[in-house]
């Protein structure tokens, strides 16, 4: 990856449709990976009105990596809590919703600067913590946050009847 080219930004309204294909990429990749959970399906994937409420929410960030003007790769990052339950310590954390890079630049370090990037945004935020899930499938991505040094938190069980 040439890092004088690649920048990473708070996405604009502006990028959005720029974005879209990035994401319907993501979601093929969890048809294909996962078809007894996912379906493919014609229309947009995430609803433009979504993501225009993720980058004017500031419980919400949303980063995108450009190569020039052409969106590479994003992160999306939201505000969490426990529950309200008496049971729990009361925390906010940052919940990890999305990381996604263009196949070409994978293994260049991108995915690691967007995740370094949610980071500092959580930080900021004063967040206890990040947490994410990565189903049991996405071997690349469970191998990707390993690295990065993210430890299991809970394990979801299923049974099909």
């Amino acid at each position: 990856m040439n890092q004088m080219k690649i920048s990473i930004r708070k996405a604009l309204s502006s990028d959005l449709e720029a974005l879209i294909p990035l994401i319907e990429a993501l979601d093929a990749h969890h048809v294909a990976i996962m078809p007894e959970n996912f379906k493919a399906f014609d229309g947009p994937t995430r609803p433009v009105d979504l993501l225009e409420k993720k980058v004017a929410s500031p419980d919400n960030a949303l980063f995108i990596a450009l190569d020039g003007d052409n969106v590479v790769g994003f992160v999306d990052i939201q505000k969490s809590a426990n529950p309200p339950y008496p049971m729990f310590v009361q925390k906010d954390f940052a919940l990890l919703d999305n990381l996604y890079v263009t196949p070409e630049f994978r293994g260049t370090g991108l995915a690691h600067t967007l995740f370094e990037k949610a980071k500092e945004w959580a930080k900021e935020q004063r967040f206890a913590s990040v947490q994410l899930k990565v189903y049991n499938k996405n071997k690349g991505a469970i191998r990707f946050y390993e690295k990065e040094g993210l430890i299991p938190l809970s394990t979801t069980f299923e049974i099909e009847l």
